[in-house]
């Protein structure tokens, strides 16, 4: 398991599990990400399951249905980049679509990475970004709510280009949800880069508890959508979430 999540960075296992395998299974990635490290407000884990986030969506908190394309746990300073999704309740309301930046960096022109590794970009967490203020352009009709989010926005200097610590690979954080300074995505540079991670995407729909995806956010940005089929503005959707960082692998 430990081989091919480093050769591919998605994990995709078909399985039933319960909450403890699916710590037990992170665990031997690395240390689980503490739950005081990522609140996601009405989601906010039991205090029994520490390492356990609870996602998904509610009319509510309704943006969780429509996130654009990120990639989790590069705004924080701990390195938690890995990631597990497991569907509880009505997981097939919302799509998950996936997309290789290891691809889509290695399909690029050697001009274009050059002027890549240039560069140092400002993030900041997604969630910080729904209001009025920061939404911006990629506000959408699910977003239209009252929802604020009353946390100072603290941002992150990173550079666009990466050495995944496992592999010594160069990666990009694209990562268009998460860049505090929107301008960077009317360059030609991020066109390029963003048209070349469109080729490599991968989507998946869910079908609740049958199926277990780890991720490795360096080298994977993903986004959600609502399925036509399946999605109810007025249900609720939970997905269970582990982060977890690398010391297993390193």
């Amino acid at each position: 398991m430990k081989e091919e999540f480093i050769k591919t960075g998605l994990l995709k296992i078909p399985e039933k599990f319960t909450r403890k395998k699916i710590k037990d299974i992170c665990s031997t990635f690395g240390n689980l990400m503490p739950c005081d490290l990522f609140d996601e407000s009405p989601y906010q884990p039991k205090k029994t399951e520490n390492e356990i986030h609870y996602v998904g969506y509610n009319k509510d908190f309704p943006w969780g249905a429509e996130l654009y394309w990120h990639q989790d746990g590069i705004y924080y300073d701990t390195n938690y980049w890995g990631r597990c999704l497991y569907p509880l309740k009505n997981g097939n309301m919302i799509d998950t679509y996936f997309s290789n930046l290891q691809l889509a960096w290695d399909s690029i022109c050697n001009t274009d990475k050059e002027e890549a590794r240039t560069l140092e970009l400002e993030y900041i967490e997604p969630a910080k970004k729904f209001d009025n203020n920061y939404a911006g352009k990629f506000k959408s009709n699910f977003w239209k709510s009252n929802y604020t989010s009353k946390s100072k926005y603290k941002t992150k200097k990173q550079r666009l280009v990466v050495r995944h610590p496992i592999t010594q690979k160069e990666t990009i954080l694209l990562c268009p949800l998460g860049l505090y300074d929107e301008s960077f995505t009317d360059t030609s540079l991020y066109k390029v880069m963003f048209n070349a991670a469109m080729n490599y995407v991968e989507k998946i729909e869910w079908k609740d508890n049958s199926m277990l995806l780890i991720n490795d956010n360096l080298t994977w940005m993903h986004m959600t959508k609502p399925n036509p089929k399946y999605f109810n503005p007025m249900e609720s959707r939970t997905m269970i979430r582990l982060g977890f960082n690398y010391a297993n692998l390193l």
